[in-house]
């Protein structure tokens, strides 16, 4: 498939782009790699986007931290299964079993009379070890940096043994315009900690209950939240006087349990990948930054939960309307013809029962119709429950929900900064109503509406509200009292309406994005636009990777990846974000 010629750069360039230590990383260097192979090789190219850019994506390091990176050892096993038993061959299922049972006989048995042992610690080589030993030589330069409540560590990769703060400039911003300019470049590894401050030692400080606080060795007063189960045996004490530490990549802390003086411990351990913070395991379903206004999407989505057609299976889902999206990129579905909420880790093959799941009903561990959710910042799921005419309040690994609002019909939900909730009405009194944290009823801030169906509660104190039936987006102003029509006067299939909105989201910008479910697409309106530009679908209804099929609602995570609930297809597909153009 591809010339003798390029077949040696061709799979350098492929190991570089495995070396991505994130998504964001990734998705640029793909593009690079792409725009540099697509001439002289487009057929590769071709297979190469569709195969593992879009179908298998999860191909670079970045996925799992301290995970292995391959699954040698299990296809090495696989072999032998092959070669000396099956012999490649498929069999019926007795004589199968006549061989399984020989195979676990065997191989439970200790090796002897010359038969090679398990290994039940990891072998390295003598190459391997000299390999590491002279990296350690080049006594490479660390710099750490505080950011907000974490510590980021900044470490040059490669045969690179100092850095600048240009260096991490322009890997931070991704400044590169060449695939070239990306491999030379990207040398650089990158960690960050969450700090505790006038923390207890080994507090909670992540939502990775195997975490907790070390205090600083040179501080009483702050600290950082690392992984708490290292082997005692592998951290040495910090070197006196000055609580420092001759390996580079640790730091000097507080252990008791290992050590009562300080110990050095491995800055991989206190990586965020590891412990998450604790205090922003959700999000608004906004990005940290403000997109900017010439990024794009990627036209093909992939599949982040379902995909799998319909079903009650945990790699399916039953018509999904409404999703929430964390800020550790996991998706949280509202399953509703499963009648239950289904949360999908980044990466995961199958979701897990958050909410429901005990089929249709108006008991406290059951829903009729949930429409739409929102999660707080404690973990907690608020569901709309449509047909049992509540607002239910799931807590954190809760078996059963709680009612915290009794609604005709509730459609959508969103929380705003101060923590309250807005429900929309949708039966007789088509009503906004507002529920503050803390409080148990809650009021109607609006009146008279048409039927509104999903939310957004902005920082500017609005309210955005999607009205499906008469294809129109509304902007409710909560302090001023003013109602008004931001986009949208007749449905129609031309750039300046819109076709059965159903969901709706703005940005720090001011640029508004709308589910247009009539038109099987998502359109975003810029400030001052008088037509929106469709970003995801709108390439006729369908269940390719570039089509949607009714859909019914977005989110977006930290790196402003837009996520969408594509309904009649049964799945959330995930649109990656292109910030190549951004200045």
């Amino acid at each position: 498939m591809v010339k003798k010629s390029e077949q040696e750069d061709l799979v350098n360039d492929v190991e570089s782009l495995q070396l991505a230590q994130d998504e964001r990383i990734f998705i640029k260097a793909s593009n690079l790699f792409v725009k540099k192979w697509s001439k002289k090789e487009p057929n590769f190219i071709e297979y190469f986007q569709n195969e593992w850019l879009t179908t298998h994506n999860a191909c670079y390091e970045g996925v799992g931290h301290f995970t292995p990176s391959t699954n040698n050892s299990l296809e090495a096993t696989n072999n032998v299964i092959k070669k000396e038993h099956t012999l490649r061959e498929r069999l019926p299922l007795s004589r199968f079993k006549v061989l399984a049972f020989e195979i676990v006989e065997k191989w439970s048995k200790c090796y002897e009379r010359g038969l090679k042992k398990y290994n039940y610690k990891q072998t390295i080589s003598l190459e391997l070890w000299t390999t590491g030993y002279q990296w350690v030589k080049l006594n490479k330069s660390i710099l750490s940096t505080e950011c907000d409540n974490s510590i980021q560590y900044y470490i040059p990769a490669g045969d690179e043994t100092k850095i600048t703060n240009v260096g991490i400039d322009v890997v931070k911003k991704m400044r590169w315009y060449t695939l070239d300019q990306y491999k030379k470049k990207h040398s650089l590894s990158y960690i960050s900690s969450e700090t505790c401050r006038d923390a207890s030692q080994y507090s909670e400080c992540s939502t990775n209950k195997d975490c907790g606080c070390f205090p600083l060795a040179t501080s009483d007063k702050s600290g950082i939240c690392g992984f708490l189960w290292v082997a005692c045996s592998r951290l040495d004490p910090c070197q006196t006087p000055g609580n420092t530490c001759e390996k580079l990549d640790h730091k000097c802390v507080r252990h008791p349990q290992c050590n009562s003086a300080p110990v050095c411990y491995p800055i991989s351990m206190i990586d965020k990948q590891i412990c998450p913070s604790s205090e922003d395991t959700t999000s608004p379903s906004v990005p940290n930054n403000t997109i900017c206004t010439t990024a794009t999407w990627s036209r093909q989505g992939i599949s982040v939960a379902g995909g799998f057609g319909w079903g009650n299976a945990l790699n399916q889902l039953y018509y999904p309307m409404g999703i929430f999206v964390d800020v550790n990129r996991t998706v949280y579905v509202a399953d509703t013809n499963n009648a239950r909420v289904v949360k999908w880790t980044q990466n995961a093959t199958f979701g897990q029962i958050v909410a429901g799941g005990y089929g249709v009903g108006s008991g406290t561990a059951q829903f009729y119709g949930p429409m739409d959710l929102v999660v707080d910042k404690d973990g907690a799921i608020y569901v709309t429950d449509n047909l049992n005419n509540r607002v239910q309040k799931w807590n954190r690994n809760a078996q059963v929900g709680q009612t915290v609002m009794i609604v005709q019909r509730p459609i959508g939900i969103a929380l705003d900064g101060e923590e309250s909730l807005y429900v929309s009405a949708s039966y007789w009194s088509k009503d906004l109503l507002k529920l503050r944290k803390g409080e148990t009823n809650g009021n109607v801030i609006a009146t008279n509406l048409p039927e509104l169906y999903y939310l957004f509660a902005h920082q500017n104190q609005s309210i955005y509200a999607a009205d499906k039936n008469n294809g129109r987006i509304y902007r409710i102003d909560e302090k001023k009292g003013q109602i008004s029509v931001i986009i949208g006067s007749l449905q129609g299939l031309s750039a300046t309406q819109l076709g059965y909105p159903q969901s709706v989201l703005v940005d720090g910008s001011g640029a508004v994005y709308v589910v247009e479910y009539g038109h099987h697409r998502v359109t975003r309106w810029l400030p001052g636009a008088n037509a929106g530009i469709a970003i995801a679908g709108g390439r006729s209804q369908g269940y390719q990777s570039d089509q949607l099929n009714f859909p019914t609602d977005i989110a977006f995570d930290v790196d402003g990846n837009l996520y969408v609930a594509d309904y009649g297809n049964h799945r959330v597909q995930k649109f990656a974000i292109d910030k190549s153009t951004c200045r």
